[in-house]
C-alpha cells in the first residue's frame, strides 16, 4: 500500500511541477507574443544567441506591406527615449503610415545586412527604407550584436535563462525620457577609421544599399549627426568623418538614392555626443518626413 501511495505522490508531484513550469513559461512568453510596438525591443537585455530569433519574431509580427523601415543603431532606435517620442513614431503619426523600427542599440552594419537578407527571404516589400551610417563604427568592423553562428530560439532560451527573460519583458524599451547631457570620457579614436576597416565598411554600405533597393523603391541614407561642441571637446577625427561622408555621398549618387547630412549640431538636441533628446527626435523627424514626402 505504501508503495502505491508513494507512486501516486511522485506522479502528482511531477504533474504539479509540470503545471507550475508551464504557467511560468506562458507568463514569460505572453508579453513577447503580445508586443504590439513598431519599435523593436531592446535586444541587448538578452544574451546574443537568442537575439536573432527575437528579431525575426518581431519582424514577422509587425510587418505589413509598403510600410516604412528604419534600420540602424542606437540613434535610430531612440536610445534612452520612450517610444512615443522617437522620430520613427513621429514620422508614423505625421504620415499615417506604419513605420517599423528594427534599429538595434549599438547594432553594426552587418547586423542590418542580416535584417535585409531575412526580409528578402520572406518576400517583404517596403515603401521606404532609412539607414544611418555612423562614423564611430568603421573602426570596429568585426563588431556585431547578433550571434549569427550560434543562434538559439528564444522559446528555448526561456527555459534555459528564465530569470533573464522574466526581466526582459520589463525592459523592452524606456518608459520615460532621459533628461540631461552626458559627457563622454576621453575617446581619442572615436571617429578614427583605419583604411582597411574603412574600405570594408564602405563595401558593406554599398551591399546594404543594393539589398535595400531590391525591396524598396525609396532608400534614404543619412549620416549620424553629432553634438559638434562635444566632438570638439573629445577632439574627434573630423578628417576621417568627412572621408566617410564623401564616399557615402558618392555611393548614394551612384545608385540614385538620397544621401542626407542633417544639420543638427547643437548640444540642445542631444543627450550625449550622438543620441537625440526629445527635441533632437522632433528635428530629425521633420527632416526625414520632408525627405520622404519629396522623394515620392
Amino acid at each position: 500500500m505504501n508503495k502505491i501511495n508513494n507512486k501516486k505522490f511522485i506522479i502528482f508531484f511531477i504533474f504539479l511541477s509540470f503545471i507550475s513550469l508551464s504557467i511560468i513559461y506562458i507568463v514569460i512568453l505572453t508579453p513577447i507574443y503580445n508586443y504590439k510596438s513598431d519599435r523593436i525591443y531592446n535586444l541587448r537585455e538578452v544574451p546574443e544567441k537568442y537575439r536573432v530569433s527575437l528579431l525575426e519574431h518581431f519582424i514577422n509580427n509587425r510587418y505589413i506591406e509598403n510600410s516604412i523601415l528604419i534600420l540602424g543603431d542606437s540613434q535610430a532606435n531612440g536610445y534612452n527615449q520612450p517610444t512615443e517620442k522617437i522620430y520613427s513614431t513621429l514620422i508614423s503619426e505625421k504620415l499615417g503610415k506604419r513605420v517599423i523600427n528594427t534599429a538595434i542599440i549599438d547594432g553594426s552594419i552587418t547586423d542590418n545586412i542580416y535584417v535585409l537578407n531575412y526580409m528578402i527571404k520572406k518576400n517583404m516589400k517596403f515603401d521606404t527604407i532609412i539607414y544611418n551610417i555612423n562614423p564611430a563604427h568603421p573602426k570596429n568592423i568585426n563588431h556585431q550584436r547578433l550571434d549569427l553562428k550560434n543562434n538559439i530560439d528564444y522559446r528555448i532560451g526561456i527555459l534555459q535563462k528564465s530569470n533573464i527573460f522574466r526581466e526582459f519583458s520589463t525592459k523592452f524599451n524606456p518608459k520615460e525620457s532621459y533628461i540631461g547631457f552626458s559627457k563622454f570620457p576621453p575617446v581619442p579614436d572615436f571617429f578614427d577609421m583605419p583604411l582597411k576597416s574603412f574600405e570594408i565598411y564602405i563595401d558593406n554600405v554599398e551591399k546594404l544599399i543594393l539589398l535595400a533597393k531590391s525591396i524598396s523603391k525609396n532608400v534614404i541614407i543619412y549620416e549620424t549627426p553629432h553634438a559638434s561642441k562635444e566632438g570638439e571637446r573629445l577632439n574627434v577625427n573630423i578628417k576621417d568623418k568627412n572621408m566617410l561622408s564623401d564616399r557615402a555621398k558618392y555611393i548614394c549618387s551612384k545608385h540614385n538614392i538620397v544621401f542626407l547630412k542633417p544639420k543638427i549640431e547643437e548640444d540642445t538636441f542631444f543627450n550625449d555626443i550622438m543620441h537625440f533628446n526629445e527635441k533632437g527626435h522632433i528635428k530629425m523627424g521633420e527632416i526625414l518626413y520632408d525627405t520622404i514626402k519629396n522623394n515620392k
